[in-house]
């Protein structure tokens, strides 16, 4: 399988991210539980091959030089996405987070309304957090 249909996989699995390491099948997050996907797990080999489908040769230049590499790219009709190419035990691992083409609303993402009305305070007032960091406002 391609990186460019595990990537498919994890958009139509309303994923957020896809994850790549040796010994595993991939497995795709969805709703915060990571997801393993059918199929055999991933030799040290599969997983470098996947990672550096993508990667120009000054990146895999780089991430050889320093075990790490973080970039982005998209796939036209499909999505954007956040890697972060690593070594984990000797082998290659990634991570792919997608990037939304479209912003959900409040009531997408299913937040309770009173979320929504922060947005109506001072900006300077307000701060959110999640898992993924913070934003201030």
């Amino acid at each position: 399988m391609t990186l460019t249909e595990l990537l498919r996989i994890t958009v139509d699995m309303d994923g957020s991210d896809l994850h790549l390491a040796t010994d595993t099948p991939p497995q795709v997050r969805v709703h915060g539980a990571l997801q393993r996907l059918a199929g055999e797990p991933l030799t040290p080999a599969d997983t470098k091959s996947l990672a550096y489908s993508v990667l120009t040769d000054a990146q895999k230049k780089r991430f050889e030089e320093t075990s790490e590499l973080d970039f982005s790219f998209g796939i036209k009709g499909l999505a954007r996405f956040r890697c972060n190419v690593f070594n984990q035990r000797g082998a290659t691992g990634a991570v792919y987070r997608l990037i939304p083409e479209k912003i959900r609303n409040f009531s997408e993402l299913g937040l309770p309304p009173v979320i929504a009305n922060l947005s109506d305070k001072d900006r300077k007032s307000t701060r959110l957090n999640s898992s993924h960091g913070y934003i201030s406002y």
